[in-house]
């Protein structure tokens, strides 16, 4: 999952480790990660970690520089016995819509950002139309559709897990 988001003003994020991954259902959300001192720092996971033998493993987040200093020194290169909670996100704003690069008459895909708790459904209504339409999360955080032309309002349903 790719978020297109400047991540510099994100200066506290992180990667997933597969198992707390989910195919991307919690891209975007929020966690209080703690070290076995009771120090601990809020980062908001914003992609996979790739690497085949630490992503493996159980409760792994790969740290942004200044999130894992927080927690430990970086010379140490991994910091285990860490513990987590998921916790709102410190966002300001209502949530955002972003088209993704690429979006055309023929296909597009959305970015639902800037929530606070976690993204259940995001729906779309051509204008004229009575009924919403469910689209499908893909594991790289967009709900893709191939409406093809017109005016549509997009719904998100948002729950908090």
């Amino acid at each position: 999952m790719r978020i297109n988001i400047n991540l510099t003003f994100l200066i506290l994020y992180c990667f997933y480790g597969t198992k707390i991954y989910k195919n991307g259902e919690q891209c975007g959300q929020c966690f209080k990660i703690s070290n076995s001192n009771g120090t601990s720092v809020t980062v908001m996971a914003t992609d996979s970690c790739n690497d085949a033998g630490y992503c493996q493993r159980d409760n792994h987040f790969d740290l942004s520089p200044n999130a894992f200093s927080i927690l430990g020194s970086q010379s140490l290169g991994v910091l285990d016995g860490l513990s987590y909670v998921k916790v709102p996100c410190s966002v300001t704003g209502n949530v955002k819509v972003m088209m993704k690069d690429g979006s055309n008459a023929y296909w597009t895909s959305f970015l639902i950002f800037n929530s606070e708790i976690n993204i259940k459904q995001v729906s779309i209504k051509l204008n004229g139309s009575s009924q919403f339409v469910n689209l499908t999360q893909t594991t790289y955080n967009y709900w893709p559709t191939s409406i093809t032309s017109g005016s549509f309002q997009v719904g998100t349903e948002l729950f908090n897990q």
